[in-house]
This record gives structure tokens, C-alpha cells and sequence, in this order.
């Protein structure tokens, strides 16, 4: 299991460009964390996933 920064780059992101905030962890991504953390160890296989970008995973975020 990685780790997780909930980081106030993100949050002051989501304030300044919602959009370009995406790419960053956010709040609602913990539930995610915590319940793969259970699983893991419980030692099942039950996975949650994040939402993929299928619309702009090719847009270039670094210019």
C-alpha cells in the first residue's frame, strides 16, 4: 500500500483551478484508502478504484 499526502497544495489548488486540481488526492479519495486498507488487512481482495479520466488522459499537464 502507498502512501497518501493530503496536501495543502491540493486544497489551495481546488481553490485557484478546480480542473487542474483533479490531478491532485482530495478528501473524498480517503474513502477509498480506508477501505483498501481494511481489505488488505483483513487479507480479502474487495478493491475499490478511483474514477479514471477518459476524456483527457493524454492533455499534457506539465507545459
Amino acid at each position: 500500500m502507498s502512501g497518501l499526502v493530503l496536501s495543502r497544495a491540493a486544497l489551495i489548488a481546488a481553490h485557484h483551478d478546480a480542473k487542474a486540481a483533479n490531478d491532485f488526492w482530495c478528501r473524498d479519495d480517503l474513502a477509498v484508502v480506508c477501505h483498501n486498507l481494511v481489505e488488505s488487512a483483513a487479507g480479502t481482495h474487495l478493491w475499490k478504484t478511483w474514477p479514471v479520466d477518459h476524456t483527457d488522459f493524454a492533455e499534457r499537464w506539465i507545459t
